[in-house]
């Protein structure tokens, strides 16, 4: 089964760390736009990786910007050594410095020496599977969350082990690892999916009509497991739950001030940053965000410092540089 994911016109952000505090009253914020260079505002995810470049993925190809100046990487039919397809859903850098990329045909490694790219096969050949979300364990496995259920992959010897919930829906959108190093995954319609790597069984948490107690929605978007062990689910149209690491339910967050009333609360993105707080991306809304001492989560305000830019909506992917 092949989704779309939804594709928000979104500038890129940069917080400076240290700079950025959820207290003050202003931020140190840098707005880059087609306006200033890049070659378009449509991005599905943003990745900084250990060598500086920011890897920007869209449904036109994938991006690499040094902060001066881009590269474009493009599927062509007539070359093996490209992407294998031009819609791109995750970026991600392994502990071996490996740069993985996701698209809606597959799985893809970026070649530093060669600038180019390797196709992985991952379920037979001739195959398409979406990669919808790439995520590393504490045993340096790789795991992707695809349009067909879990996968566990393994380059040095090419093997891929399947792990399904062996029903027709079996869509995961997002994936974290815990403490533990069991993965949890967020999924089309279906709730969220515990993965116990123990026992190689799951646990599933999902909506239950009447009880409050339960995940907010089973369309789950985003999810972030944040420093002290807790699972933030954002949903497609009712905002966010949080869970404890033993799937005890905690809170649903679906007020959002200043949001415009009588509309779903879609989550595009949540990301903690260094110092703690937890940073949302909602709908086509501004940027919230909530810490130790909000109880609820706030619009940010405050005065943008980079070409008179004081306003910015549907952010769809947050990062935090590493220049502190």
């Amino acid at each position: 089964m092949a989704c779309i994911k939804n594709c928000l016109p979104v500038a890129i952000l940069f917080f400076i760390s240290g700079l950025l505090s959820a207290q003050s009253s202003n931020y140190n914020i840098y707005n880059y736009s087609v306006e200033n260079g890049l070659p378009t505002n449509d991005y599905q995810n943003i990745y900084q990786d250990s060598y500086g470049y920011l890897w920007l993925a869209s449904y036109d190809g994938l991006f690499r910007w040094d902060g001066y100046s881009y590269k474009k990487y493009y599927h062509d039919e007539k070359n093996t050594h490209s992407l294998d397809n031009n819609i791109v859903y995750s970026i991600f850098e392994d502990s071996k410095k490996r740069l993985w990329v996701g698209t809606i045909d597959g799985l893809n490694l970026y070649n530093r020496l060669t600038d180019e790219f390797v196709s992985c096969n991952i379920r037979g050949r001739g195959n398409k599977i979406p990669v919808n979300a790439i995520v590393e364990d504490k045993r340096q496995q790789l795991w992707l969350g695809t349009s067909n259920g879990l996968c566990k992959y393994n380059y040095d010897d090419t093997s891929a082990q399947w792990y399904s919930n062996k029903t027709n829906e079996d869509v995961i959108f997002c994936l974290a690892v815990d403490g533990g190093d069991n993965i949890w995954a967020g999924t089309f319609s279906t709730g969220i999916r515990e993965f116990l790597q123990g026992s190689k069984t799951f646990k599933s948490f999902k909506h239950i009509e009447g009880n409050s107690a339960s995940l907010a929605s089973n369309k789950i978007k985003c999810i972030l497991v944040d420093k002290a062990g807790k699972i933030w689910a954002g949903t497609d149209d009712k905002g966010i739950s949080v869970l404890n690491t033993d799937g005890t339910f905690l809170h649903n967050y679906n007020n959002f001030p200043q949001a415009k009333p009588r509309m779903q609360t879609t989550i595009n993105c949540l990301y903690q940053d260094a110092g703690g707080t937890v940073w949302m991306g909602v709908g086509r809304q501004t940027l919230y965000y909530m810490n130790a001492t909000t109880p609820e989560p706030l619009p940010l305000k405050g005065t943008l410092h980079n070409n008179n830019q004081n306003r910015f909506i549907s952010v769809s992917s947050i990062r935090e540089d590493n220049f502190g």
